[in-house]
């Protein structure tokens, strides 16, 4: 996974990543944080948008992703007081995992900086935390997590800044890539989702049954029509890639969709 190269690449790095929920966003975060543990080791700190969703999410999938990696587990610290909830300290560094607000925004020097669900954050909140990172900016990790955002907002203008580079799905009756969308500029035109639109009652209500029933994903470039189902899904990302990076994106930042 093109996101998962750039985290373990050397140098400073800012990544930007949008997409679905449950769209394997947060899968790439807890990746990244085994291999720093193990690889690249510093202060690093992962930011949820309230207390309770940080506590939460330490719990149910944090502490046990690193206690189910070997790697991390030889490193976990001997001292039990040294290994709660939110705050694991290794021999070699400390992971934390806090709300972003402004009382945790100040008075740290983050290596790694993990951001989640960013759209969530109060207005400058992002750019508080990137400052916490200046000291490293010779090596430092920004990772930048968002389900979605409004334009204009701090997530819109960093994936803006970035690479802009959307994922795109193979066809496998045309062999060719695309990036896919619900419509291609008219519901009429070629591809995207698709369902029978006798659906439609004559009060002009939907029967939703019946939509579901007949859904498919159209390819745009050959009209094949794929069903709404996990083997489709399967066939159409497997040899999926990105497009290319934008040549005008800032140095050094990489976004994704």
């Amino acid at each position: 996974v093109e996101p998962m190269r750039i985290a373990g690449a050397p140098g400073p790095k800012r990544i930007t990543i949008t997409g679905p929920a449950a769209g394997g966003k947060s899968t790439i975060a807890e990746v990244l944080l085994t291999w720093i543990i193990d690889n690249a080791p510093g202060l690093t700190v992962w930011f949820s948008h309230t207390d309770e969703t940080a506590k939460e999410f330490a719990e149910t999938r944090i502490n046990r992703v690193l206690a189910s990696c070997p790697r991390v587990v030889r490193w976990f610290p001997q001292n039990r007081n040294q290994k709660r909830t939110q705050a694991t300290h290794f021999p070699h560094m400390s992971l934390l995992i806090q709300s972003a607000n402004e009382t945790n925004a100040q008075s740290k020097h983050i290596r790694h900086l993990i951001c989640d669900e960013t759209w969530q954050y109060p207005p400058g909140m992002l750019a508080q935390l990137h400052k916490r990172t200046t000291r490293f900016a010779h090596n430092r990790t920004i990772l930048e997590l968002s389900t979605g955002s409004l334009d204009g907002d701090e997530t819109d203008q960093a994936w803006q800044q970035g690479t802009r580079q959307l994922w795109q799905i193979k066809c496998p009756s045309c062999g060719r890539h695309h990036a896919p969308r619900w419509t291609f500029d008219r519901i009429e035109a070629p591809g995207g989702v698709k369902w029978d639109q006798a659906a439609r009652r004559e009060d002009g209500t939907w029967d939703l049954r019946r939509v579901v029933e007949t859904t498919t994903y159209e390819c745009p470039l050959c009209q094949t029509r794929f069903p709404a189902n996990a083997a489709n899904g399967y066939t159409l990302n497997k040899e999926g890639c990105y497009t290319p990076p934008a040549a005008d994106s800032m140095p050094r930042h990489w976004s994704f969709h």
